[in-house]
């Protein structure tokens, strides 16, 4: 073959390498220490059987470059097996973003969900289809969906709503399957979360995320004192939209991934704005107020 056909042809696949990138790359583990039993060591491929489907599939119809992608961390907990390969888990999504002119990441949610059951017997497969509910499948599709909701929040204003969307299409499919932890049995879960999230109600605390990262982190190496302001602002909003609501899952889903980061965020501000904030934070997230006493 001529050297230029050569490197052209290479340079091909380079640059289709790129544009086939998808939107997620996901690292999955599975903890199976608390089943002990035999006959089930094809178990010790799911781990890599999701991560394959998610990372492959093309979730969006936007374009990611190999750096866009979204970093997410997905631990699945075995709790039970039965007889006939059905499994009890419970399952932590993790989301980070970059911050932008730096080499750091913010945690956009961290989430804990312990009412999983599945079946999963040897050569299973898992087929992506949102009109179909799959025990494996619906419950990876739905987290997928919706932490592209919450990523695309963190750069536009409700950036993410119809990825939110579908998450709920899929949480209502799921909801008439019987299947556990898709109904609103708890004033927690992915049931909670979705129904709320996506209503109008919700859209203070969706459009802080905004305020909060674009407007906030991202411009905290060029202008700390601006970004802090944005910051504050998008805290006030939290604080106002707070007010109106019931159910404060998702307010408690934003604090527990940022708490730490916050009180990170105003420990050098100046005087008045630091008590400020920590008047806001003790009264919205008084869940936290060890930590942020740091900043009384």
């Amino acid at each position: 073959m001529n050297k230029h056909i050569f490197l052209l042809f290479f340079s091909f696949l380079f640059v289709s390498q790129i544009l086939k990138a998808q939107e997620i790359d996901a690292t999955v583990t599975v903890n199976k220490e608390r089943i002990s039993r035999t006959g089930i060591d094809h178990v010790n491929n799911l781990a890599k059987q999701i991560q394959d489907y998610i990372n492959t599939f093309k979730w969006t119809e936007d374009v990611y470059q190999e750096q866009e992608r979204l970093n997410c961390t997905i631990q699945i907990n075995l709790n039970e097996v039965t007889d006939n390969l059905s499994f009890t888990a419970s399952i932590v999504v993790q989301l980070n973003r970059p911050i932008y002119g730096t080499l750091q990441n913010t945690p956009i949610l961290v989430l804990l969900d312990n009412n999983w059951s599945f079946s999963y017997p040897p050569n299973r497969v898992f087929i992506h289809d949102e009109f179909q509910f799959d025990d494996i499948a619906s419950l990876i599709d739905f987290y997928m969906y919706l932490i592209l909701g919450y990523d695309n929040d963190t750069f536009a204003n409700l950036g993410g709503t119809k990825y939110l969307n579908k998450a709920n299409a899929i949480h209502d499919l799921a909801n008439t399957s019987n299947s556990p932890g898709w109904s609103r049995t708890t004033r927690q879960g992915r049931a909670v979360l979705i129904q709320n999230i996506t209503t109008a109600n919700y859209e203070g605390l969706r459009s802080s995320f905004y305020n909060y990262h674009r407007l906030g982190l991202d411009l905290f190496t060029q202008n700390p004192e601006l970004a802090r302001k944005n910051i504050y602002a998008a805290l006030e909003k939290i604080k106002d939209n707070r007010k109106l609501i019931t159910e404060l899952y998702p307010f408690d889903l934003f604090f527990n991934t940022k708490y730490r980061e916050l009180t990170s965020i105003f420990m050098d501000a100046e005087i008045g704005m630091k008590l400020n904030v920590y008047s806001i934070l003790v009264e919205i997230d008084p869940s936290h107020i060890t930590k942020y006493d740091e900043l009384n």
